[in-house]
């Protein structure tokens, strides 16, 4: 376990991708087969940083009853730095230890508007940013500069009005 962080019990692990730039995380989701190992090398030959490959161990942070507070990713030690490129085998990969989500991209989803509406998914209690991201071109580099944007998620998000009807 590393320092600073809470006991596995206090979140969860789940089936995914994850990896960081600009110090905040993507967790990536969807079926087996979805191409979320795929999207996370994509996103590190673009500068992101590897957080974990298959499956993602989640523990939260100041989860507040509005939703509001972090959720941190990280790999289970058995498969840290560990990705597995299919027909090639397991390839190890320097990775962050730990990173700070900043958004969901569901894979096996599609977005049908233009200018969607905000969409979350409540994990280990904290109110997490989702995006719909099956078929979507040049995902990697929008994943990319979202995480690196500075305004995007505002912190109206995270607020209470934000939970209620979603």
């Amino acid at each position: 376990m590393s320092a600073g962080r809470p006991a596995p019990s206090a979140g969860a692990q789940l089936h995914g991708s994850a990896v960081a730039a600009g110090g905040r995380a993507v967790l990536i989701t969807g079926a087996a087969g979805a191409g979320k190992t795929t999207l996370a090398l994509e996103m590190i030959a673009l500068g992101a940083e590897l957080v974990a490959d298959d499956r993602v161990d989640t523990w939260p942070e100041s989860a507040g009853p509005d939703g509001a507070g972090r959720l941190w990713l990280s790999a289970p030690a058995n498969i840290a730095g560990l990705v597995e490129l299919r027909g090639f085998g397991l390839v190890r990969l320097s990775a962050r230890p730990r990173a700070a989500l900043k958004l969901i991209a569901d894979l096996d989803q599609s977005e049908s508007e233009r200018l969607p509406p905000r969409r979350r998914r409540v994990l280990s209690g904290i109110a997490c940013p989702v995006i719909l991201c099956q078929g979507r071109p040049g995902l990697a580099a929008l994943l990319t500069c979202l995480l690196r944007a500075e305004d995007w998620p505002g912190p109206e998000y995270f607020s209470g009005e934000n939970l209620a009807g979603r």
